[in-house]
């Protein structure tokens, strides 16, 4: 640990890969099936029969799904296991509970001449809390669906899945009683999301500790001494 305080190790592993708001490489929502809170993007819908329409929906449900995967502290329920409810209708608690989900999100599509409109929303389906949604209104002809695919999905996925993000907001309310010893990987990741919302010295001590305590049962984490490493950086600055 005091090679991490004075600099001595480094941490190229955080420099490899960049989510939105997160430095920190990415890797296989599906390989981190054991840590972290599954999420499960169901297919979009769309009313109307515009080819387009059907190209975009399936583009967003795909492109959300595979941008979730890649924050480490997400397991994201894969795409082939989710398409069996592409033509049901079902009650989001019930499809958390058949993936096993904690957090599903959803997404509707209306068109009305070249007006797009998007509804998209995040349910706890625990308890069937709403944790956010938001509405996108476009403008949509066939020869910008891609973009309208793209901007939406940059949305989407920074509103939710970013460190200060709704989604993880209400994962790390959930781990943040956890006892240190109980920790994951993901947990401590989220702990320290929930620090950089805070900023606290009182809450730098605990989740330092917690995280110093983490990395000397299991040192292989490198999202973790990451964290860590930013922890020490703070450290000098308050």
């Amino acid at each position: 640990l005091e090679g991490v305080r004075k600099g001595g190790l480094g941490l190229p592993a955080a420099e490899r890969g960049k989510v939105t708001g997160l430095s920190t490489p990415p890797a296989s929502g599906a390989a981190r099936a054991d840590q972290g809170f599954r999420v499960a993007v169901l297919p979009f819908t769309h009313s109307g029969s515009a080819p387009e329409l059907e190209f975009l929906a399936e583009g967003l449900s795909e492109d959300i799904n595979a941008a979730l995967a890649k924050f480490p502290y997400l397991s994201v329920i894969s795409r082939s296991s989710i398409l069996r409810f592409k033509a049901r209708a079902s009650d989001v608690r019930a499809v958390g509970r058949e993936l096993g989900a904690r957090y599903v999100l959803e997404g509707g599509i209306r068109k009305s001449a070249s007006a797009l409109r998007i509804h998209v929303q995040l349910v706890d389906a625990q308890t069937g809390a709403h944790v956010w949604a938001e509405t996108y209104n476009r403008e949509l002809d066939p020869s910008n669906v891609l973009a309208v695919q793209d901007d939406v999905t940059d949305c989407v996925v920074a509103s939710v899945a970013d460190t200060s993000g709704a989604l993880v907001r209400s994962m790390a309310a959930t781990v943040e009683e956890k006892p240190d010893a109980e920790l994951t990987a993901a947990d401590c990741i989220l702990r320290h999301c929930r620090y950089q919302q805070r900023g606290t010295p009182d809450e730098h001590v605990r989740v330092r500790s917690a995280i110093e305590s983490f990395v000397e049962r299991e040192p292989g984490h490198a999202e973790v001494w990451a964290c860590l490493g930013r922890l020490y950086v703070h450290e000098f600055g308050l």
